[in-house]
């Protein structure tokens, strides 16, 4: 009787513990995250957190046996789950972050630079989800078959890419009509005609400035956008 009912004890032990490795992933991109608010807050950045916001995505780790990177690695350091989460990992973001802080120009595109890189080093120490930056994705029609960009206006970074994807009421191209210095409009641009749904056309904006381009067949009926290269 006394075997059976230690054994039941070791299982809700065993099950409590595979619960904890397998939030302490989210749990500690939670902290990253806020973290990173935080410092955006003490620094004077918080009009551009939903620009920082926007530029990142997740790319979560593998996951074997239930179990994501990070509690293996905890698991190697001696550590356990909730220690590192908490202890470990938090003065190791703010250092992270603040050294991020203080090496950029001020701008918003480098201290999203810095903070991705930032955040990426504490990532890779304790195996958690990395940040990475996210694509701009521009919808050819809207999904009610509007003749319009969505979004029609957009920032972007130099050196970050814009998907188009024909969405509804193709055929539909891009063409440049004004670019910056330096900027190739015919390269950045699709002027072929995209006639099936799904198709797509990335450019890669090197040069920063304004940038205005239309849809040939649409233009007139007002299907134009705006791009902002910071």
């Amino acid at each position: 009787m006394f075997e059976c009912e230690n054994g039941g004890a070791g299982a809700q032990q065993a099950n409590q513990r595979q619960k904890v490795k397998a939030y302490a992933p989210a749990f500690v991109l939670g902290m990253m995250v806020g973290t990173c608010g935080l410092l955006a807050v003490q620094h004077g950045m918080a009009g551009e957190l939903g620009f920082l916001k926007n530029s990142f995505a997740v790319n979560a780790a593998p996951v074997k046996n239930g179990v994501q990177a990070a509690s293996a690695v905890a698991n190697q350091q001696g550590t356990n789950t909730g220690r590192s989460s908490v202890t470990m990992v938090e003065p190791m973001l703010e250092a992270s972050f603040s050294s991020a802080l203080a090496s950029s120009d001020g701008s918003a595109c480098s201290r999203r630079n810095a903070l991705a890189a930032a955040a990426g080093v504490a990532a890779a120490a304790i195996g958690a989800p990395k940040l990475v930056l996210a694509a701009t994705v521009i919808k050819m029609g809207t999904d009610s078959g509007q003749l319009v960009y969505e979004p029609s206006d957009v920032t972007v970074c130099k050196g970050d890419s814009i998907t188009w994807v024909n969405n509804k009421g193709g055929p539909h191209n891009v063409v440049f009509n004004e670019v910056p210095d330096g900027a190739d409009a015919d390269e950045l641009g699709e002027a072929d005609m995209m006639g099936e749904e799904g198709q797509k056309h990335t450019a890669t904006f090197k040069v920063a400035g304004a940038y205005a381009y239309y849809c040939a067949p649409h233009g007139g009926a007002g299907m134009i956008g705006a791009i902002t290269v910071k």
